[in-house]
């Protein structure tokens, strides 16, 4: 009977030294998890504070922001007829460009005030196209048609969407000429546009497409669906660090991203007939100039990648000017950067650099618009 009793005690003894142990790892890993913690958080506010492009207490997961247009920073809203327009209502520097982006009624983008100049009988001039018309890296006021808005002294509606291909940058048109009176509608393009008509899904949303059918267009993905990429594929792990500006951050320095982005917006190309669909829409074009009684301008821009050299037999100087010819077969005008600017790329390098960062810079932006301005015969 005695042996019994101090056994127990002897376990009892045991299982106490056990708990006062068990009980010190956990408070040493809690310490060691909330100093991490701590660490962490105070890193993470650290680089939001010193970065222009995230807000300090707004919180969202950047891995799946790269898998829906909707979830990015881009001001964006679904549009049944283009898949996505530019977001009425938002105003502010939370956007891929840290500039100040303010979107009005129909997705149109402000000039910066010059709105507020202009009665209704000024002339209305109507510019449609992607993101070197909608103004990718400007502000409001520094955009091509908020400089031609000055220039010319008349009402100029920047239409311009960023990531749009030919098919959405004319339906736009159509769209926007149903609502204002046009007396002359600026098309711009660069060539991936051209391209960019053979997908019927680009950043992670569904885009309208044509396709040929015995030399005609026959419109698909009318109303366009609205299809989201799947985001299960982020795992758990991306599901939470992917709120961290950190994690991004750090990614981005030890080139990781793409691995920790878990690829970018998803795309799917239908056809490869790209250039015959966009020589097709400017017929459409001049459909469009009938019923309107509109001037059309198709002007071909172009990004800083293009080199001058040696290029006029690239295959984008040749598509370009194979659909600069389609326009033309179709009594539209034309205007084409490509010499103007060649000629300041030979003449001042330093300057034509200063056109660029990313996309056009405000200085660049002055250049197409003065360009512009001159073709029309108002400045």
């Amino acid at each position: 009977m005695i042996a019994p009793k101090q056994t127990l005690g002897y376990n009892d003894s045991s299982n106490s030294q056990t708990f006062r142990k068990m009980k010190n790892i956990i408070i040493k890993t809690s310490i060691v998890f909330i100093s991490l913690l701590f660490g962490f958080l105070l890193l993470e506010f650290g680089g939001r504070l010193y970065s222009r492009s995230v807000d300090l207490f707004h919180f969202e997961n950047f891995v799946s922001r790269q898998l829906d247009l909707f979830e990015s920073l881009y001001p964006s809203a679904y549009n049944s007829n283009l898949g996505y327009i530019p977001k009425p209502g938002t105003a502010g520097v939370s956007n891929p460009w840290a500039t100040f982006v303010t979107i009005l009624e129909h997705g149109i983008r402000s000039n910066g005030g010059n709105e507020e100049v202009h009665n209704a009988r000024d002339a209305i001039i109507l510019a449609v196209g992607d993101s070197f018309t909608f103004g990718d890296n400007v502000s409001d006021h520094e955009t091509w048609p908020a400089y031609l808005d000055t220039l010319v002294k008349e009402k100029v509606i920047n239409g311009g969407v960023f990531g749009y291909g030919l098919d959405q940058t004319v339906l736009r048109a159509e769209e926007l000429a149903s609502i204002f009176t046009v007396q002359i509608l600026v098309v711009s393009f660069i060539p991936a546009d051209i391209n960019r008509t053979q997908f019927s899904m680009r950043t992670g949303v569904s885009k309208p497409y044509f396709v040929m059918d015995d030399g005609q267009l026959v419109r698909k993905n009318r109303p366009v669906p609205q299809v989201r990429p799947v985001k299960d594929r982020i795992g758990l792990l991306r599901s939470i660090l992917g709120y961290s500006y950190l994690m991004k951050w750090t990614t981005d320095r030890l080139g990781l991203t793409e691995w920790w982005l878990v690829g970018q917006w998803e795309s799917q190309k239908v056809h490869s007939q790209g250039m015959q669909v966009s020589c097709l829409l400017t017929k459409r074009l001049r459909t469009l100039a009938v019923k309107t009684d509109a001037r059309i301008v198709i002007v071909a821009q172009y990004g800083r990648g293009i080199v001058f050299d040696d290029q006029e037999s690239s295959e984008d100087r040749v598509r370009v000017r194979d659909l600069l010819g389609c326009a033309k077969s179709n009594d539209l005008e034309i205007l084409d950067l490509y010499h103007p600017l060649l000629r300041i790329y030979q003449s001042d390098l330093d300057l034509y650099n200063s056109y660029y960062e990313g996309h056009m810079t405000a200085a660049g932006n002055r250049f197409v618009a003065e360009q512009i301005a001159n073709y029309l015969g108002r400045h």
